[in-house]
This record gives C-alpha cells, sequence and structure tokens, in this order.
C-alpha cells in the first residue's frame, strides 16, 4: 500500500495530495504503517499536536484502516519482501511473529 502511494505520487502528485487531503483517515494509516515499518519515526509530540479536529469520529475507521494496512504488509509475498531494504524485510519478519503471536500462532 505504501509502494503504491509513492508510485501514485511520483506520477501524479496533485492527485495523491488531493486524494490524501480528502481522506485523512488514508493518510494516517499510511503514516502508521510507515512507522511500523520503521520508514518514519515520529515523537510523542509530534502525535499529540498532529490530532485534527474531528479525529475521534475517524477513530473506528482508522483502526479498520490500519488493520487493513496490516494485512497487506501480512500478505507480502516473499519475493515482494525480498525487494525491500534489509531493515524492512527484518520489520516484515517482526510484523509477521507479533501477529501469529497475538493470534495464538507459532511465531
Amino acid at each position: 500500500v505504501v509502494s503504491e502511494m509513492k508510485m501514485l505520487i511520483q506520477r501524479d502528485r496533485d492527485h495523491a495530495k488531493g486524494l490524501l487531503e480528502s481522506k485523512p483517515v488514508l493518510a494516517q494509516a499510511l503514516l502508521t504503517a510507515q512507522i511500523m515499518l520503521g520508514m518514519a519515526q515520529v515523537s510523542s509530540t509530534d502525535a499529540d499536536s498532529s490530532m485534527a479536529p474531528g479525529a475521534t469520529e475517524d477513530a473506528s475507521n482508522m483502526e479498520n484502516l490500519q488493520q487493513q494496512v496490516l494485512d497487506g504488509v501480512l500478505a507480502l509475498t516473499e519475493e515482494q519482501i525480498q525487494s525491500l531494504s534489509p531493515e524492512q524485510q527484518a520489520q516484515v519478519v517482526e510484523l509477521r511473529r507479533a501477529a501469529a503471536a497475538r493470534q495464538g500462532g507459532v511465531p
């Protein structure tokens, strides 16, 4: 999902910007995915100051979208994982282990 957004930004920056502005939940989910993959870091003061008005009403949608992003990361093929940097590969493996542990599976 993150790589698809990156490609969209490269192809049509204005369209990508409009999409993210019209769907703040998508923008937040992409940021969350980037943080989970170690592609971005946010301090707690940044996170507190970035809460937009009405953000609490989007909390449920945000959780659903975050789960979809996580599902997308967990569904990556071995070929897709191999195309990532070593750090990102390690993070995908760690996410898979954590997800399996949460579901009671074998890590």
